[in-house]
């Protein structure tokens, strides 16, 4: 069953836990301009400072983004500068790989942090009609799943309103539900939830060549709603793509990101190594091929190049 986890924005969950939350005696926070970006947007901020950080020289905005494949990245931003009536101001541009951002102030030694109440000051990235992305509010999801599971249920349950297609979000709500409120088989939204399971499983079912992603989704699906019978159908629909383009891509790929975030890559190459012969219908051995040969590592070079060689001479 496909399992998620969220990464919260980098320390803070820490700094909750032994700085205090600054108290809004006035009207306070943050204002963000457009206040529905697109990605590569530049926005304008504006903090109106609580009594706390009201004087300070200049103010930190701390900031990470989360891109659609769920990499979480920090955001480099020009400190707050102060302006009239307590309000600080700073510009940045928004990274096009950003889905979502999230952001706390404080001030230049970290020792005071305005947090929102625990909420954090967020961004969800648009689209051209003003719609949020399908995978910013799943950022939204993840960066709330372990702080407060009634936010991300929140962020979640939209996301499917917009998105009914996005097979992949239903299990997690349906999760999310159970961990926010406690529900059983036996409430309303259960009901729905089978009910709407039955219409996906029967749209879904008896066709061919379904990506892999796809497949995972409904057996997510089937386990969350304890669909017994559905869940070893989808599972053995699962086992089947072992070996198919869609799933050899499916362990690829992911490596590949993790060696673009981190550069090692030897670990890159053990992994891709784990996988062979099973994956080298994708684009294994190009990959490989590639990170071994800018490695200097002469005898995973010979290895690659044989493989992908024998790939295109087949």
């Amino acid at each position: 069953m496909v399992r998620h986890r969220s990464t919260t924005l980098a320390g803070i969950g820490l700094m909750l836990s032994v700085l205090p939350l600054l108290s809004c005696a006035r009207e306070t926070g943050v204002r963000f301009s457009p206040e529905s970006p697109s990605a590569g947007s530049e926005i304008n901020v504006y903090y109106v400072a609580s009594s706390a950080l009201a004087d300070e020289s200049e103010l930190v905005l701390r900031g990470t983004y989360r891109t659609a494949d769920g990499a979480v990245e920090s955001l480099t931003i020009p400190n707050m500068q102060p302006g009239s009536g307590g309000t600080f101001s700073t510009r940045f541009t928004l990274p096009d790989a950003a889905v979502y951002a999230a952001f706390v102030v404080e001030d230049a030694a970290g020792q005071r942090i305005d947090a929102n109440g625990g909420n954090l000051f967020d961004l969800l990235v648009h689209d051209a009609d003003g719609k949020p992305l399908y995978r910013s509010l799943v950022g939204r999801a993840d960066e709330f799943e372990d702080r407060n599971v009634h936010t991300s249920r929140g962020a979640l349950q939209r996301a499917m309103e917009l998105y009914p297609d996005s097979l992949d979000g239903w299990g997690r709500l349906r999760s999310l539900e159970r961990r926010a409120l406690g529900s059983s088989r036996g409430d309303s939204l259960f009901v729905w939830h089978h009910e709407n399971f039955a219409r996906i499983d029967e749209r879904y079912r008896d066709r061919e060549d379904l990506p892999l992603a796809t497949a995972e989704a409904i057996l997510d699906y089937a386990g969350e709603v304890g669909e017994a019978a559905a869940r070893d159908h989808w599972d053995a629909r699962v086992d089947e793509t072992v070996g198919s383009f869609s799933w050899s891509q499916s362990v690829t790929l992911p490596i590949l990101r993790q060696w673009q975030a981190d550069r090692n890559d030897e670990a890159a190459l053990d992994a891709w190594e784990s996988y062979w012969p099973a994956a080298q219908e994708g684009q294994i051995a190009d990959f490989a091929m590639q990170i071994a040969i800018g490695s200097q590592n002469r005898e995973a070079s010979d290895r690659w190049i044989q493989r992908a060689l024998g790939r295109y001479n087949e």
